[in-house]
């Protein structure tokens, strides 16, 4: 017992003073026995730590490095941190100010999914493609909602696009869903009706026709529909048969409405013809009702054949007030 220990007798009353006083001291007098016992907690000082086969090896030199074998995968200096070969992300990622890729990696032999990496000159960002297992256009990658590509090759841009560079525009195909298509048939028409077209072998002239019909159309009842007829009049069968073209309404206040009607048919036999009807959905009221057409089709030896029409009414709906 020290000095300013109290002494204790059997049933002696004692203050809360002494009972802190008391643990305290005990406590110091463990403290003080694991240091005897067992030394003080020494640090660990070393340049590297390495797995017993050495097979991965953590470096502890100025910057942190984690190496599998030979190959430096991950270093941590204090400006940055570069991550090295495949890296996988189980979680969230958040980049706090710029992802690079500073090396260039070779062009994978074939399909590489769901990766991000930089090829001479160009970011790739693969996503998968599930062939028949699955529906390709929800395999998407995606930016903001603004921006979705699908792995079926379709780009989809929600709001305004505004090009600040130069455009380059892929070759137009026989697709009635590209708005291309229409100013393509009536260029090819043009040119067909030009000096150096009049000149074509007359086996080609006046092969594709096109009319609006019947006689009557656009009757004047409101849900009128109208009827465009493509007819092969020529002596070869034809391939590749498109057309496209517009309905456009005025109506007495000069208000002008268009309406697309287009139609892919693929072969024409010789006298064949293909209907394509189109519902015009008019009012009561008078009107200005004009239907331009164009129509493109591939004949023997790839020639380019085409058949336009444009027709004009100035009707009345009944019912007007």
């Amino acid at each position: 017992m020290t000095a300013d220990r109290v002494r204790y007798v059997e049933r002696q009353p004692l203050g809360a003073a002494d009972l802190t006083a008391e643990q305290e001291f005990r406590i110091g007098q463990r403290r003080r026995h694991e240091q005897a016992a067992h030394g003080t907690p020494a640090e660990l000082t070393g340049a590297s730590v390495d797995t017993p086969g050495r097979t991965a090896r953590l470096g502890l030199g100025s910057d942190f490095v984690v190496s599998v074998g030979d190959a430096e995968r991950i270093r941590v200096t204090p400006e940055r941190a570069v991550l090295t070969g495949d890296t996988r992300v189980g979680g969230t990622l958040r980049i706090g100010k710029r992802l690079a890729f500073p090396d260039a990696a070779p062009v994978p032999a074939g399909p590489s999914p769901w990766r991000i990496y930089r090829t001479e000159g160009r970011l790739r960002l693969e996503i998968n493609h599930p062939g028949t297992a699955g529906d390709p256009a929800l395999h998407t990658f995606g930016a903001g909602g603004a921006l979705t590509v699908g792995s079926d090759g379709t780009t989809r841009i929600r709001g305004n696009l505004t090009v600040e560079g130069g455009r380059v525009e892929g070759p137009v195909q026989p697709d009635i869903s590209d708005p291309r298509l229409g100013a393509v048939l009536l260029q090819s028409w043009s040119i067909a009706n030009s000096s150096a077209g009049r000149a074509l072998d007359e086996r080609y002239n006046n092969a594709l026709s096109v009319s609006v019909g019947p006689d009557e159309i656009p009757p004047p009842t409101p849900g009128a529909a109208l009827t465009v007829r493509v007819q092969n009049d020529g002596r070869d069968p034809l391939t590749d048969v498109i057309m496209a073209g517009e309905v456009r309404i005025t109506n007495a206040a000069n208000t002008v409405s268009t309406h697309a009607i287009s139609g892919q048919f693929g072969a024409l036999a010789k006298d064949q013809t293909k209907d394509t009807d189109r519902n015009i959905g008019l009012i009561p009221g008078a009107y200005t009702v004009t239907v331009t057409v164009l129509a493109r089709a591939t004949g023997p030896e790839q020639a380019v054949v085409n058949g336009f029409t444009t027709s004009t009414w100035q009707i009345v709906v009944g019912g007007i007030p």
